[in-house]
């Protein structure tokens, strides 16, 4: 395979390490420089950090320069180019066992002739291969699945950029285009896995072979299930920014009714994950190639996993509302009293995540439907009654 280097002489481009004190920041620069050098040499294009070091007040940094922008679909689109180069990139990282956890558009560089840069490297987490399986700590994967970076691109980039082009023509046709030369990325992989001493009947084999086949020539099944999967992981993403930022995570604001929303939100988004689960069910059965079907199925499985993860983390969240005694440095945040947490505890084991997505759907409606009522209810007022509530039962019992 062959990778286009870059020389990178375009804008200057100035970087610091993160961390609370200046020996944790230049901890974190010296991990950068190794991280972006080891992938170098390896023939990722990474950033080439060696310019003259600065001095930014009293501390140390490196100037570099790139060549390129994010992906802006607009100004600056993804190409076929691009796609084949990223590709080629994520499968390198891939034999060096290397999962880049931050693959977000501010941290990928597209220039001219199809050329592709891949910063922060220091996000990039090793893994090992165990037996039949490989660790790495996500739990939105099955654990017998090669951890793959073209997965993760999808995930925390391509979704985000799919939602911005209006034209369904050609949001189709970015689909096909990335799933054709998808195509081969899985082919070489099943390969390397194959030379690892995986056996062709091994799961991580067969899912990467399934793959490979059916993205050669991707059936409308494929690429409408495909966005609709992009668009089931933005709007899981959009509802956990939601809930950190209501939290004051990202930038120290707390908001009660954006946390309130980001459940119903998430509710929204379970609903939805159910059908797409189901949808792949039923393709496993009837899609018209074994290739297919045998895709669909793996497919499936993983979203067995997802809906079960996103019916407790929303669960967990909805509870958290009624009585969190720490939000806002221990002010606290009381959507309403026990017996209303406990109805929405009743309401929520109603739902089944394995029933099919008609059942499940008339289930979480009722709680959106329950808990939309109590955010329309709730005021900081009502909030410091709730609270008194609360404190009485505790001193009660």
């Amino acid at each position: 395979m062959h990778i286009s280097t870059i020389n990178f002489c375009g804008q200057t481009k100035h970087l610091r390490g993160h961390g609370s004190t200046k020996s944790e920041r230049y901890k974190d620069l010296g991990v950068e420089l190794k991280a972006a050098c080891l992938a170098r040499r390896e023939g990722i294009n990474a950033p080439n950090y060696q310019a003259l070091p600065f001095v930014h007040g009293r501390e140390l940094g490196v100037k570099y320069t790139i060549e390129g922008e994010p992906a802006n679909f607009e100004n600056n689109p993804i190409t076929k180019e691009h796609i084949e180069n990223l590709l080629q990139n994520f499968y390198l990282m891939d034999k060096m066992g290397l999962y880049h956890r931050n693959l977000s558009l501010p941290n990928i560089f597209y220039s001219e002739n199809g050329k592709v840069e891949i910063g922060s490297m220091r996000e990039a987490a090793k893994y090992i291969q165990e037996n039949d399986g490989f660790s790495l700590k996500n739990s939105e994967m099955l654990s017998f699945i090669m951890p793959s970076n073209a997965e993760a691109f999808e995930t925390q980039s391509l979704c985000r950029y799919l939602s911005r082009i209006e034209e369904d023509d050609k949001k189709d046709e970015l689909i096909r285009t990335y799933l054709k030369e998808k195509s081969d990325y899985h082919k070489f992989r099943a390969d390397f896995l194959r030379a690892k001493g995986f056996k062709d009947t091994d799961r991580a084999v067969l899912f990467e072979t399934a793959q490979s086949e059916v993205f050669k020539a991707p059936s409308d099944d494929i690429v409408n299930y495909t966005e609709w999967k992009l668009e089931a992981i933005r709007t899981r993403k959009n509802a956990t920014i939601m809930w950190h930022k209501a939290n004051g995570c990202l930038d120290g604001k707390i908001n009660p009714t954006e946390r309130f929303a980001s459940v119903v939100m998430m509710l929204n988004v379970l609903k939805n994950t159910i059908s797409l689960r189901d949808n792949a069910a039923l393709l496993s059965e009837n899609a018209t190639s074994l290739a297919e079907r045998q895709y669909f199925a793996f497919e499936k499985e993983l979203l067995d996993l997802w809906v079960d993860n996103i019916y407790g983390d929303t669960r967990r969240g909805g509870e958290d509302n009624f009585c969190n005694k720490d939000f806002a440095n221990g002010k606290g945040l009381f959507l309403g009293r026990a017996e209303d947490r406990e109805l929405f505890d009743e309401l929520y084991r109603e739902i089944d995540p394995k029933s099919p997505a008609q059942e499940a759907e008339k289930s979480i409606d009722a709680v959106i439907e329950y808990y939309k009522n109590l955010i329309a209810d709730w005021t900081p007022e009502e909030n410091q009654e709730y609270k008194m509530h609360y404190l009485k039962q505790t001193v009660s019992v």
